[in-house]
């Protein structure tokens, strides 16, 4: 990424300099299959409602926010992806 941001493209502090791989402000995440039982959430785990990421993600994602019907929406399809969890 040749360019750098003037502010932070992210709702959070950046604590511990997080800048993504090689710095290009990209993150691996983790698969959806159970994220509804995952919480905390983020990097950081900032956030302890599923409801509350949601709305966060669709803000910095696709550049709009959510309305709470939208948001139950994509919780009631995250809960479909619940499934029995796997010890590593």
């Amino acid at each position: 990424m040749d360019c750098c941001f003037k502010e932070s493209p992210f709702p959070f502090e950046n604590k511990g300099g997080f800048l993504g791989h090689d710095g290009s402000l990209r993150f691996r995440v983790p698969i959806l299959r159970n994220i509804t039982k995952t919480a905390p959430y983020f990097h950081n785990g900032a956030v302890d409602k599923l409801e509350e990421a949601v709305g966060i993600m669709s803000k910095y994602q696709i550049g709009d926010e959510f309305t709470p019907k939208q948001i139950d929406d994509v919780v009631a399809f995250l809960k479909t992806l619940e499934g029995e969890l796997v010890e590593y």
